[in-house]
């Protein structure tokens, strides 16, 4: 009788836990279907993934030139009622490489999970223009040492030069 009643209390709390965990993957999902939606450029599908609020919010270039993008998500938190999962962007175009962080933010919506697209969008505005400062200070360090090596490199030949004279 007693090893029953472990056996049954044992199923209940494995079914509790596991109720539990996928109503925290639950939003995850939600943001992996709305990016998946996106990368395939299906604008319906992914606008119903997103709040209603939002949705219109989206769009998609057809003009835009084909880039590799990768999605790729990371911690997921929440704060405020809200699920925020960290995302990046990695775009490959011309072999160069770009990963641009970012936030999907979530939020529940007639008691769903739904991709508040204009939070997301803010977020990837921060991301984009982190990453774009990254690069241009990358960019400024390169030139920055290619002067110095040039100016060594004139200082020395000026040196040989004033050797040479001064030998004369």
């Amino acid at each position: 009788m007693t090893r029953r009643i472990a056996l049954i209390l044992l199923s209940v709390i494995v079914l509790f836990s596991l109720g539990c965990s996928s109503g925290g993957d639950e939003s995850v999902t939600v943001a992996k279907n709305f990016w998946k939606a996106m990368e395939d450029r299906d604008i319906e599908k992914a606008r119903s993934y997103a709040t209603k609020a939002t949705a219109n919010s989206l769009n998609i270039n057809e003009s835009e030139e084909d880039q590799d993008v990768e999605i790729i998500f990371g911690e997921v938190t929440k704060e405020d009622g809200k699920t925020l999962v960290v995302t990046t962007m990695r775009t490959t175009q011309d072999e160069k490489t770009m990963d641009i962080p970012m936030k999907t933010v979530l939020v529940k919506e007639e008691g769903e999970w739904r991709v508040d697209v204009d939070q997301t969008m803010m977020s990837l505005f921060g991301g984009a223009m982190g990453a774009m400062m990254e690069t241009m200070k990358e960019g400024f360090e390169d030139m920055g040492k290619a002067m110095a090596d040039e100016m060594k490199a004139g200082f020395e030949e000026m040196s040989k030069e004033l050797t040479i004279s001064n030998d004369d």
